[in-house]
């Protein structure tokens, strides 16, 4: 059996996955990583925060920002933004319809 945390998430991955079949999904490219601060491709900087490590990130990891969770390496973990990244980039993919499902179960974590 599922703790109450465990299926409140499954629940919320569930419905986005049902949303982002309408939409575009962006996936963002990994750069460097220095503690809990992150660096994207892009020049997004980003912290983690809260209860989560997603360990060692390789070099070009993808990574997907969903509300205020970040996705990467099949968890969700909170995060502040630092500073925004240049958009358009090379470094930033988009996706849509059974693309963007499948790109948000590989980064988000299946349910």
């Amino acid at each position: 059996m599922k703790s109450p945390a465990k299926f409140f998430m499954a629940l919320i991955a569930t419905i986005f996955a049902f949303s982002v079949s309408a939409a575009n999904v962006e996936v963002f490219e990994f750069k460097s990583k220095t503690d809990d601060v992150y660096e994207l491709s892009n020049g997004a900087v980003f912290k983690t925060t809260g209860v989560g490590y997603p360990g060692y990130i390789s070099y070009h990891q993808q990574v997907i920002f969903v509300g205020h969770k970040v996705c990467l390496k099949g968890g969700m973990y909170d995060y502040e933004l630092r500073e925004e990244g240049r958009s358009p980039h090379y470094s930033i993919s988009t996706y849509s319809g059974a693309e963007a499902d499948a790109k948000y179960q590989e980064l988000c974590g299946g349910i």
